[in-house]
Order: structure tokens, then C-alpha cells, then sequence
């Protein structure tokens, strides 16, 4: 379920919740949250991806995204560029009003790239790239005992990004 979000709404909690100068806004898919491409004018080759989740969203499964990439970086900090970060440690993740509710929101790294649903073809270089990087991913998690809520396990895989 995509939450309904306005580019105006998202422009308006990047600007309140954490203080951005907003140049653009595109939304962007999301399956348990409403995503956007935040450009910050001044910086148009750092884009920033805002993450606002869902109002019946469990605390505790923000918590625990942020915890699983944590632990994935600690183990293995080449994965860096290929998870979302905070774009501003110690204010991951905010409580802030979004179109008549308190939600969760996170400002994060923006990560550029196709949705792999999206691609025609998937030659077979790409597939093994994937596949080395899910392997690096699989062993950087090994040990997590991170527990979410049933509901933030319900993810479309069909949105993950492929740089």
C-alpha cells in the first residue's frame, strides 16, 4: 500500500522537519511509505531521498530498518554506497506532522538507478553482480537479531533499486 502524498506535503516536512532549502521534489514508488527525490538548492548532484511511513506504521519497525542497515554497515562497510544512510546522523528517524498526522520520517542518502522490475533485459553480468552483492548483504546480516513487526515485512521487492 503506497501512501498518498502530495509533492507539496513532502516539500513542506523537508523544509519544516529538517530544515532544507527545497529546490525540487519528485515522487517516487513505495510500498509501506511515501518516497521522495529531494534536490537541496545548491547541491543538485546530492540528491535525498525522504521516507515518510505510513501512520499505522509500528515505531519499532523504523527502528529496525535503520538497525538492519546498521549492523550490515558495522560488519561490512564497503556496502555503504549500496544501502540508504541517514543524510543527517542524529536526526534518523523524526516524528513530524504530515498532511493532519504525526508520521515517522527519514532523510536518506539518495541511491540513483532503474527499478530492477523495470528492466527489459537482465543480462546475465548484471544477474551475477546482483547475486554477489545479495551474498555480501546475506553474510553481513548474519548474527542480526533485530525482530520486526509483521507488518514491515511486507515489501515489494519488485521496487528495489538497481544502480
Amino acid at each position: 500500500m503506497t501512501v498518498p502524498a502530495s509533492a507539496r506535503a513532502m516539500e513542506e516536512l523537508a523544509r519544516g522537519a529538517f530544515g532544507l532549502d527545497v529546490e525540487a521534489v519528485e515522487m517516487l514508488p513505495g510500498d509501506l511509505e511515501a518516497n521522495a527525490r529531494i534536490t537541496v538548492r545548491g547541491t543538485p548532484d546530492a540528491p535525498l531521498l525522504l521516507r515518510v511511513y505510513t501512520s499505522g506504521l509500528d515505531p519499532r519497525s523504523v527502528a529496525f530498518q535503520r538497525d538492519l542497515v546498521q549492523h550490515a554497515l558495522d560488519v561490512d562497510p564497503g556496502l555503504g554506497p549500496l544501502l540508504q544512510t541517514p543524510a543527517l546522523p542524529g536526526q534518523d528517524p523524526v516524528r513530524a506532522p504530515f498532511e493532519g498526522t504525526e508520521r515517522e520520517a527519514r532523510l536518506l542518502r539518495f541511491i540513483p538507478g532503474r527499478l530492477f522490475s523495470e528492466l527489459r533485459r537482465r543480462p546475465p553480468a548484471l544477474l551475477e553482480e546482483f547475486g554477489e552483492i545479495l551474498g555480501r548483504l546475506d553474510r553481513a546480516l548474519l548474527g542480526f537479531e533485530g525482530r520486526p513487526d509483521r507488518k514491515s515485512t511486507r515489501l515489494n521487492s519488485s521496487h528495489a533499486n538497481i544502480s
